[in-house]
């Protein structure tokens, strides 16, 4: 894909994992995209009240809000709600509203499936 058509979109990675986040955050702008990122669903949430997120890319099992809940307080928002959301977990559990994530992938997956999950999210209208 053409790097200059990743300039224009910015997206969120959250994860508290310090190490898979860099590798994300990474990986993303390597290939051009721009990236914000938070250590947590309740992070991420203030972020999108500053700045215009194209995807979002979200572990589960984070501190003081999972992802599913962050997912579904987007969801709720009006504002947000349109907003792509990919869930990265190791083991997500059945207990999970599935509606809340454009796509699942399993942890660990290669910075490769993520990019191009990624690129699915920002691009498939196209």
């Amino acid at each position: 894909m053409d790097t200059s058509r990743r300039a224009d979109k910015t997206i969120l990675v959250v994860d508290d994992a310090d190490d898979l986040r860099a590798i994300y955050v990474a990986g993303l702008v390597m290939v051009g995209y721009k990236v914000v990122a938070a250590e947590s669903g309740v992070a991420a949430l203030a972020q999108l009240g500053q700045k215009k997120v194209d995807a979002i890319l979200t572990d589960l099992w984070m501190p003081r809000m999972t992802g599913a809940a962050m997912a579904s307080a987007i969801r709720a928002d009006a504002r947000h709600q349109h907003i792509p959301i990919t869930l990265v977990s190791a083991v997500p559990p059945e207990t999970v509203d599935w509606s809340l994530f454009e796509c699942v992938l399993r942890k660990p997956c290669s910075l490769e499936d993520v990019i191009e999950t990624v690129d699915l999210m920002c691009f498939s209208a196209d």
